[in-house]
């Protein structure tokens, strides 16, 4: 009985090592082969991060010699923390030896402004982007496609750490008031050019061409298609050298202020012909306000009228396409 368990021992110890055998064999055959040594990497991005370094950021824990010993997962976490203007991040291999890596990366469209933080816009020292989501992104050099960004300003927010979101609602309220006036101010080619929260309930919002409105941070797409829409009617008429803007917290009787148009504006609004900036020597055109639209837009009881025998006059225009009863 002894003899036969000691040989059943001996079997069973056998097959053990002949596992333990195959097992390293097979582990030597796969991943210290040099079929699967990294040979080649195929690098894409949306942005500026260059290949030496994400390569340098994923060797910091040693060189990338065999394709299959990779934890892929672990590499793309790596660079979606470690590396500020990463969003996204997506690793994958081709046998036998091409490692690929893509790259979405955070896409600034604003400058912040922050006094009390001392961020200040277009400055590379003391400058901070942030993206459409609110995630700030580093100013690592003043590029030429940043200047021309709007400024957004909030005076009250929490420190700002590059690459992760910044928290103030007021932000994310004047991010999304810039994405409505992109969409709603295309078509008359001008654009926002800053977005200043004055209270915790409202925003004032900058055109380039000098208009101005203020709108609720509770209903910012309503208010910027009524502002969008206030801008297309009195850009019909003739220039006559004012600005205006709009408080759109109201919801009847709108004030309305005009104000002599700040130097350095030609009059032209971006992208138009230059053959525009004669527009204010030519004889006004009449102005058609369809009483329907504006009914539409704006709710029941607009005024539309304007004294027996005249010319609207911009006043009149705007109030007739803003107030309301």
């Amino acid at each position: 009985m002894a003899r036969s368990l000691f040989k059943g021992g001996l079997i069973l110890l056998a097959l053990l090592l002949s596992v333990v055998m195959v097992k390293h064999a097979f582990h030597r055959m796969l991943f210290r082969n040099d079929h699967f040594a990294l040979r080649h990497v195929e690098f894409s991005t949306n942005g500026k991060t260059g290949r030496a370094k994400v390569m340098e950021k994923l060797e910091e824990n040693g060189r990338i010699e065999n394709l299959l010993m990779l934890d892929l997962a672990e590499m793309e976490r790596t660079l979606e923390t470690e590396l500020p203007t990463v969003a996204d991040a997506r690793i994958s291999r081709e046998l036998p030896g091409t490692l690929v890596i893509e790259l979405k990366e955070r896409q600034p469209v604003a400058w912040l402004s922050c006094p009390q933080l001392g961020i200040r816009p277009r400055s590379s020292t003391c400058g901070q982007l942030v993206d459409a989501e609110g995630y700030a992104v580093a100013c690592d050099r003043l590029r030429v496609e940043y200047m021309s960004f709007p400024v957004i300003e909030v005076a009250d927010i929490p420190a700002v750490v590059t690459g992760r979101p910044i928290d103030s609602p007021l932000l994310l309220s004047a991010l999304e008031a810039l994405s409505e006036g992109g969409e709603q101010l295309m078509p008359q080619r001008t654009s926002i050019t800053e977005i200043r929260a004055v209270n915790d309930y409202s925003l004032l919002v900058v055109l380039e061409s000098g208009e101005e409105a203020i709108i609720s941070v509770d209903d910012v797409e309503t208010d910027m298609e009524r502002f969008a829409y206030a801008f297309a009617e009195l850009s019909r008429g003739a220039d006559d050298g004012r600005s205006w803007r709009v408080n759109l917290l109201a919801q009847h009787n709108v004030p309305v202020q005009f104000f002599e148009r700040k130097s350095g504006y030609s009059g032209v609004r971006r992208g138009r012909s230059s053959s525009l900036q004669q527009r204010e020597s030519r004889p006004p055109r009449p102005r058609v306000v369809d009483p329907a639209e504006l009914e539409k837009r704006f709710g029941p009881g607009v005024s539309t009228q304007v004294p027996a025998g005249s010319r609207p006059s911009v006043e009149n225009d705007l109030r007739a396409i803003l107030n309301r009863g």
